[in-house]
């Protein structure tokens, strides 16, 4: 190891080869206190986020500045790393996110029940929190929730990632665009990913979407909404979310152009009970 591997800012010191993580304009580093030893996670900016304007670069700091709940990745710090550039310093939770616990061989038909029913809690109740603040998270995903493991052994999940998150009260609505595919409100899905734009405004309503794509995939191990060929099948994927009834709680394509299985009922392989 090298000591050019190594960041810091006044507080804090992280290890620029042990990511834990990153997205477009962002990665997250593993760190540690220098004071005290005690591990953390730093999010530090690249140059593509530079670009953005300075009211969307410091949204995610005034985001998280107002957010306090055990749900919610605690804020540690915001320090200055060089050239006066901020860095997230956060609560580093050791045991991966909820989608690398869903990746493991045991959780391929999804979570056990009491396990799920902490995610269930766990998420709504942050969720709560963002809305009782009038934030919207815009792209609540498993892999954007953490978990935390308590001294006996129970599980504490975590919503993290505040990039695409912003102040928005219940009857406002916004344009800008965020979100991964197979988690995103068929109206953004559609704008989005197919380009089509008619003019529409998207509200909160957005992250109870996403909220029931990932409260699926916790149940079950498996995506509610899967045309053939995965995510590539663009146009196949905007139909099934757009035109299932109400109550349909999953479509599925199996072969080539061919009919969707729809289902309003978890599939006999979900290990909840009825």
């Amino acid at each position: 190891m090298t000591s050019t591997n190594f960041k810091g800012s006044r507080s804090f010191v992280w290890d620029a080869h042990k990511s834990l993580g990153h997205g477009a304009t962002s990665c997250v580093y593993m760190g540690r206190n220098k004071k005290t030893g005690d591990e953390v996670a730093v999010k530090v900016f690249n140059e593509q986020s530079y670009n953005r304007p300075n009211d969307v670069q410091m949204r995610e700091f005034d985001v998280m500045q107002k957010l306090n709940h055990d749900n919610i990745v605690k804020l540690l710090a915001i320090e200055e790393e060089s050239e006066h550039r901020k860095v997230i310093v956060m609560e580093y939770c050791a045991h991966g996110s909820l989608y690398s616990l869903l990746e493991q061989p045991e959780n391929n038909f999804g979570l056990a029940e009491d396990e799920f029913l902490r995610v269930l809690t766990h998420v709504t109740a942050g969720v709560k929190h963002l809305r009782d603040n009038d934030i919207i998270h815009r792209d609540i995903k498993p892999g954007n929730i953490l978990r935390s493991v308590m001294p006996d052994g129970r599980s504490v999940f975590k919503l993290t990632d505040f990039g695409a998150a912003r102040k928005l009260q219940q009857d406002e609505e916004f344009l800008s665009l965020y979100g991964t595919d197979e988690y995103l409100h068929p109206d953004m899905y559609e704008r989005a990913v197919l380009r089509k734009f008619k003019g529409q405004q998207f509200g909160c309503y957005v992250d109870l979407w996403s909220l029931g794509v990932t409260f699926y995939h916790t149940a079950t191990g498996s995506l509610p909404f899967r045309p053939y060929g995965g995510r590539k099948n663009r146009t196949t994927m905007h139909m099934i979310t757009a035109k299932k009834q109400p109550g349909v709680i999953s479509g599925v394509q199996e072969v080539p152009d061919g009919p969707i299985k729809w289902s309003r009922d978890l599939p006999p392989t979900c290990r909840l009970s009825r």
